[in-house]
């Protein structure tokens, strides 16, 4: 399969964090948080490539992507902010290039527990990866029917329609409606909250006959916003993400912690969940 990963947003909302390094470079119970998501795609035994929709800090992610893994690696350039359709829209040509194969997108601040055999059951044209929420506002959500098929996706709802939330790991086996999906909502100019929006193609998708799965996750970590982005430190590092590898003196580690071996640690408390 094909591997498609947007990481272009500027990360307002993790500012200042972001001024001067960007979002999925983040370190996430000690390590970058794109570290994350592509240590389980690494192993996926029949990866072909994956493709970097870059834009803010684009050139340190390609340079960190590169000396750290060895998978064909690609990397597009998105000048302009126009959505999260636009950004996917922009990979078309590599996606579509050669065998056509299932493509999995995965935003670049989700972390979610992926079976590196299998990281997206393949249901029909299309899957996602739904978690409920509390806030269903501030993501697109599945309204689905008792068999699990998505009648409706709806970006960030203002009346609460569903609680499942997208959460940001899609699998695509329809490829090419998908582009064709994404291509007509922006020749139509389709946008919510001004931007061209992969949830308004799936839903184009929908209403042109596709079947699209819903798969309910209970492994999903968000790091969107400062609060979030510390609990799924402390998450991580819970459930075994910790590591005190560095020289302690005269110190006193609470667990858990990340720890890196270059690290001096000299009349410290350090700790919890740092």
């Amino acid at each position: 399969m094909k591997v498609l990963i947007p990481v272009a947003g500027s990360g307002t909302r993790l500012q200042p964090l972001t001024h001067t390094l960007p979002k999925v470079l983040l370190p996430v119970a000690g390590s970058p948080m794109l570290a994350h998501i592509l240590n389980p795609v690494s192993r996926i035994r029949k990866l072909s490539r994956v493709i970097f929709i870059i834009g803010h800090f684009g050139a340190d992610i390609r340079r960190w992507v590169t000396d750290n893994y060895q998978f064909d690696s690609f990397f597009v350039e998105q000048n302009e902010r126009r959505g999260l359709g636009h950004a996917v829209y922009l990979a078309k040509d590599i996606v579509m290039d050669g065998v056509r194969e299932p493509l999995l997108i995965i935003l670049g601040d989700t972390l979610c527990v992926l079976d590196s055999e299998k990281p997206m059951p393949l249901f029909h044209d299309a899957a996602i990866a739904v978690k409920t929420v509390q806030d269903p506002s501030r993501f697109g959500v599945a309204v689905i029917g008792p068999d699990g098929i998505v009648n409706r996706l709806v970006e960030k709802p203002r009346e609460p329609v569903s609680d499942l939330a997208l959460i940001g790991v899609y699998h695509f086996r329809n490829t090419e409606l998908l582009f064709q999906c994404l291509e007509e909502i922006m020749e139509r100019d389709i946008r919510t909250s001004g931007e061209f929006q992969l949830t308004d193609a799936m839903a184009l998708m929908i209403k042109k006959g596709a079947r699209i799965a819903a798969v309910p996750t209970k492994h999903w970590f968000d790091c969107g916003k400062v609060e979030t982005l510390l609990q799924t430190n402390a998450d991580l590092l819970r459930e075994g993400g910790g590591h005190c590898r560095g020289r302690i003196i005269d110190s006193h580690i609470i667990s858990p912690v990340a720890i890196d071996e270059n690290s001096v640690v000299e009349r410290s408390i350090v700790g919890p969940n740092v």
